[in-house]
C-alpha cells in the first residue's frame, strides 16, 4: 500500500509518467534529476536556502525552518514570513531579542510512514532473522521496556508530577509543527493551553489543516494496531474519534455512531459548561460537518435532548445488542 502511494505521489508530481499501455517512465522533472550529475554523486550536494529581508539577501542556511520560528544570523534575530520549497527561500522580518546560535548540519529529513513502521516494529513479536546478534539483543531489550511502562497505551510518560517525556511518532516536519505548537501555548508548568490552541486551530483553515497533517497520521497509525489486535482476539473495540466523517475514518469501522441533540440546547451546553463563546461555537461548527448530516451518514445515534439517565438508557441498550 504504501509503495503504491510512492508511485502514485511519483505521478502525480510528474517525477514518473503513466503510459498507454499502463507502463510507467520517467517523467520531466523526474528527467531533470537524473539528468544532474548530483545525481550520481557519491556525497550529498548541499542546497542551501537563501534568507530574504524584503529586497535585502542576509545570508544562507542549510535547512528550512518552519513559518513562525525564529533564528539568528547575520547578527541578528529573524523570524521565518514564508518559505519557498521549490525557489529555496525563505522570507524573513528582524525582531528584538537574542537567540542561541547553533550549526546542526544537514541532517536530511524523516517521513512520519518511517516512525510509523519503526513504532509497529517496537510493538510487534516478529523475529528478524538477518539482523546481527546484539542488533537482536537490543531490538529485545527495547522491546521489554516498551512492554514494562506502557508505550502501546500512551505516547506520554510521567516521569514526575513535573516532568515527562511525549512519543508522537511523527517524521520531520510533522514534529517541527507539534513543537511549534506545544512553544507557543505551552504554560511554564509544561501544560498546554486548551483555549488558546482551540482558538488558533479554529480560527485557521489552514492552521487545522497542519494539526490533522501533524497529529493523524500517528494516532491512525495506533488505531489501525488496535483494530487489528481487536479483530484478532475476537472482542469489541469502541473509539471516540473526532471529526470522523469530515476525514474520512468511517472506513476503519463496522458501525459508527454519534450523539446527537438540538442545536438550541447543544449551544446553551457549550456556552454554561465549556464556556464557549457564540464567535467560538460558530468557528467550530464552521470547520466540522452539520450535526444533521452526520446524523444521517451514521449506523446509529444517541439523542442527547434529555438528561443523562435518557442517554444511559440508550447506551445500555446498544451494549445488549452487541452482547458485551
Amino acid at each position: 500500500e504504501i509503495y503504491r502511494e510512492l508511485l502514485l505521489s511519483m505521478v502525480k508530481n510528474d517525477y514518473l509518467e503513466l503510459t498507454e499501455e499502463g507502463g510507467l517512465i520517467v517523467g520531466l522533472a523526474g528527467e531533470r534529476i537524473i539528468g544532474s550529475y548530483k545525481f550520481y554523486a557519491v556525497f550529498k550536494d548541499s542546497e542551501d536556502y537563501t534568507v530574504r529581508h524584503e529586497a535585502e539577501e542576509i545570508g544562507t542556511i542549510t535547512n528550512p525552518i518552519p513559518k513562525g520560528e525564529r533564528f539568528a544570523l547575520a547578527g541578528r534575530v529573524w523570524e521565518v514570513e514564508d518559505v519557498d520549497i521549490p525557489r529555496r527561500l525563505i522570507y524573513v522580518h528582524p525582531v528584538e531579542g537574542k537567540m542561541e546560535i547553533s550549526w546542526p548540519g544537514d541532517s536530511g529529513e524523516i517521513h512520519t510512514a518511517i516512525l510509523r513502521r519503526m513504532r509497529e516494529v517496537l510493538f510487534e513479536d516478529t523475529e528478524y532473522p538477518y539482523l546481527m546478534p546484539n542488533a537482536k539483543e537490543r531490538l529485545a531489550a527495547a522491546r521489554h521496556t516498551e512492554r514494562a511502562v506502557g508505550m502501546d497505551k500512551t505516547p506520554f510518560l510521567a516521569f514526575s508530577d513535573t516532568s515527562g517525556c511525549l512519543f508522537p511518532w511523527l517524521g520531520t516536519r510533522a514534529f517541527r509543527t507539534l513543537k511549534r505548537f506545544l512553544k507557543a501555548h505551552a504554560e511554564a508548568d509544561g501544560t498546554v493551553d486548551r483555549k488558546a490552541l482551540a482558538r488558533q486551530v479554529f480560527g485557521s483553515e489552514e492552521e487545522m489543516a497542519k494539526l490533522t497533517a501533524m497529529l493523524y497520521p500517528a494516532l491512525f497509525g495506533q488505531m489501525e494496531q488496535e483494530i487489528a489486535r481487536a479483530r484478532q482476539e475476537k472482542v469489541h473495540l469502541l473509539c471516540e474519534v473526532p471529526l470522523l466523517f469530515e476525514c474520512g475514518t468511517q472506513k476503519y469501522f463496522d458501525r459508527t455512531a454519534v450523539v446527537w441533540c438540538s442545536r438550541a440546547i447543544r449551544h446553551e451546553r457549550l456556552c454554561r459548561f465549556r464556556g464557549f463563546t457564540p464567535e467560538e461555537i460558530a468557528g467550530r461548527e464552521a470547520r466540522q460537518w452539520q450535526a444533521e448530516k452526520k446524523l444521517e451518514a451514521a449506523d446509529i445515534a444517541f439523542i442527547n435532548n434529555g438528561g443523562a439517565d435518557f442517554l444511559y438508557r440508550q447506551i445500555e441498550e446498544f451494549i445488549k445488542e452487541l452482547s458485551i
